[in-house]
């Protein structure tokens, strides 16, 4: 779970605004990337909604997710 934002489109989402209204251990992780860091996503994970309580996931290596009560999955 992470994010990265824009700078220059979003000037207001500073890593302390965003941290105070995210705070450690909720949902939502910030992190705060600057002039000579790297980013080394290596592959990505999409869950989309398929119907009424079902979801796709579409996914090169195996994961676990959590949805509500009751939906089920279609694995790609």
């Amino acid at each position: 779970k992470a994010a990265m934002i824009d700078a220059a489109e979003h000037p207001e989402a500073t890593a302390d605004k965003l941290g105070g209204e995210f705070l450690e251990g909720t949902w939502f992780n910030v992190y705060d990337y600057g002039v000579g860091d790297e980013v080394v996503w290596p592959y990505a994970v999409s869950v989309t909604r398929a119907g009424d309580y079902a979801y796709r996931v579409t996914s090169p290596v195996p994961v676990t997710i959590s949805l509500p009560e009751g939906a089920r999955t279609e694995t790609e």
